[in-house]
């Protein structure tokens, strides 16, 4: 079942472009934690970014753009053996990917 839908939107090629939904991860407090990249189109360089989505008391979402990562696309999202900490990989198409650890969104 549907449980929200969110707008999201990244810097491509020097402008604003359509989001698309790269990973999605459940943090305990029952928020969402998005990551986007550009979305229907292959741009030369894009920022991707990480939002986090929660329902309100009345239902509808509210979501907040956390970060945003200049010349990387976030791609996979997960929970950190190191408590309160997300971990975030990064695909460099032929490049060696990569990744880093930031505190869960609030």
């Amino acid at each position: 079942r549907l449980w929200g839908k969110v707008k999201l939107s990244v810097k491509a090629d020097g402008r604003q472009a359509p989001g698309g939904i790269s990973e999605l991860l459940a943090l305990p407090d029952g928020s969402l934690v998005v990551a986007g990249t550009a979305s229907k189109i292959n741009p030369t360089s894009q920022d991707g970014a990480l939002w986090r989505v929660s329902r309100t008391e009345d239902g509808p979402l509210n979501q907040r753009l956390v970060r945003t990562f200049p010349g990387r696309k976030p791609e996979g999202l997960a929970i950190s053996p190191r408590a309160g900490r997300l971990t975030i990989a990064f695909d460099a198409g032929p490049s060696v990917p990569s990744w880093m650890e930031i505190p869960w969104p609030r």
